[in-house]
């Protein structure tokens, strides 16, 4: 035993255990603890007080010495476990003593993902327990799970870390395990959308928040499933988050290309009237399908096109989109890459025509002057197309030096709202508003400067540029009886459209 264990355990004896009986809470490091100490020292009833205990880095073993003796403390309420390292042990001891803890309300157990290998029977012989909020960052099968709670009838709120397919349970039972949660939380479900099904019959209907990271099985993709699934068994469910994801490189679990018709279905009124938006997220060899409550105000249909580069993909990523996005009517564009050709950007919007809003959360132009590239006559048609039946009326930037590209491409907007850095050129972009107001962008009246340095350096710098601009063109009345305002760490500039 090293010093730091006689430390501890003189500790234990000198400053915990006198006062035992007015302990409220109490946490140990299994790092600093010897396996000896948990023989020596039981937590037990004679800690009348004790209502918290939490336990980080502790062995399988001295994690069953521990909760034997657990259950006698008359008003524990919350317990919290972190095991040290992989537990390739059977849990169900563990699970089976926790369960019986009389006044238990809170769990949190934390172990490997896929080490931790419970075994758990379909039934345990003990009373129902009065947890009411449970934490399992374990791996489970759905069949141990529905195991679980069948012993927690007061259960409110789960949350779990990674559920995997049973081969050993009856899909067709659907009696009915709990009334009384309303929020449930899967990081990754490794299932099919039938297990998921058999899942959320047997917790009942009270579900309000849904949280779901589900493996790129086919039957998730069912909109039909889904909307029978909500109706049916999930009334009053209020906010929902699900992500789904398709993978070229994990072939095990089905690669497929989404059926546009599929997809378009997420974007029906079903959806849309409970404010759940749609979108689907474009990368290379990747396809990810989510669902979101959204804002009201904001679009319910978005895309989101990520990835490092979208270059010398060109022809084979428009193959392989265009289905997708003529199918389906988005009106909202997230782009995040590093690099993208404006060809492409182009042939973006261009096959995008309901768009009303969009965002640029990172883009570097590959090419510093746009106006001089060379277009084809296709890309120059689709630029036209473009700047005649564009419907985008609000902008935000983040970490790109592409606004004057934005806004050629963007005659119709309103609302310009940029993340300020040291790369913004702010002389330009009002300059280049100033040159553009009367025949380009002449609805647009409001920037807004997001996350801003020196507040009051920033204002003064606005109010020169744009008397400058008046001072060129005294004809421009682009920015006649303008507003410079601050609000909730944003600098808003707005004017009165001529």
């Amino acid at each position: 035993m090293n010093d730091s264990h006689e430390n501890v355990e003189e500790n234990y004896r000198n400053f915990i255990l006198p006062y035992k009986h007015r302990i409220h809470s109490l946490y140990l490091d299994g790092s600093d603890i010897s396996s000896k100490f948990f023989r020596a020292y039981t937590i037990d009833g004679s800690f009348t007080r004790l209502e918290s205990i939490a336990i980080s880095n502790i062995s399988y073993e001295n994690t069953v010495a521990v909760v034997l003796h657990l259950k006698s403390l008359p008003k524990l309420v919350s317990l919290t476990i972190d095991f040290a390292c992989d537990v390739d042990k059977d849990g169900f001891i563990i699970f089976q003593s926790i369960l019986q803890f009389p006044t238990l309300k809170y769990l949190n157990i934390t172990a490997s993902l896929w080490a931790f290998d419970l075994k758990i029977p379909m039934t345990i012989d003990s009373k129902p327990s009065l947890i009411e909020r449970m934490i399992l960052n374990v791996g489970l099968r759905v069949s141990e799970l529905v195991t679980i709670i069948q012993h927690t009838p007061k259960l409110k709120y789960l949350s779990c870390i990674n559920i995997v397919e049973s081969n050993d349970i009856n899909l067709n039972d659907q009696s009915l395990l709990l009334t009384q949660l309303t929020y449930l939380s899967i990081k990754n479900f490794q299932a099919d959308f039938d297990e998921f099904e058999y899942l959320m019959k047997r917790i009942s209907s009270q579900v309000r928040i849904l949280r779901l990271k589900a493996l790129p099985f086919r039957s998730f993709f069912s909109e039909n499933r889904w909307r029978q699934l909500i109706n049916k068994h999930m009334p009053v469910l209020h906010k929902f988050h699900f992500d789904c994801f398709t993978e070229d490189d994990d072939l095990d679990y089905g690669y497929f290309q989404p059926d546009p018709v599929e997809l378009k279905e997420f974007t029906s009124s079903f959806w849309t009237d409970r404010n759940w938006y749609f979108q689907l997220t474009d990368k290379p060899s990747q396809f990810i399908l989510s669902i979101d409550s959204a804002d009201p105000e904001e679009s319910n249909i978005r895309l989101r096109i990520a990835g490092y580069a979208l270059t010398a993909w060109y022809d084979q990523y428009i193959e392989n989109a265009k289905p997708i996005y003529e199918a389906i009517e988005f009106t909202h564009l997230s782009i995040d890459c590093k690099y993208l050709l404006p060809n492409l950007m182009i042939e973006i919007l261009y096959l995008l025509p309901k768009l009303t809003s969009l965002e640029v959360i990172y883009l570097t132009p590959i090419y510093p002057d746009y106006s001089s590239l060379p277009f084809t006559q296709s890309e120059l048609e689709m630029r036209s197309f473009i700047l005649m039946n564009s419907k985008i009326t609000k902008v935000t930037a983040y970490r790109t030096s592409y606004i004057e590209l934005i806004l050629k491409l963007c005659p119709r907007i309103q609302y310009l709202e940029i993340e300020y850095t040291d790369n913004i050129n702010l002389e330009k972009i009002i300059g280049c508003i100033a040159v553009n107001s009367r025949t380009h962008n002449c609805y647009l009246n409001c920037i807004c400067l997001m996350n801003p340095r020196m507040n009051d350096v920033i204002i003064q710098d606005m109010k020169r540029f744009i008397n400058f601009e008046r001072l060129l063109d005294f004809e421009n009345e682009q920015f006649n009886n303008y507003v410079i305002q601050e609000k909730d760490n944003k600098i808003f500039l707005t004017w009165e459209l001529p």
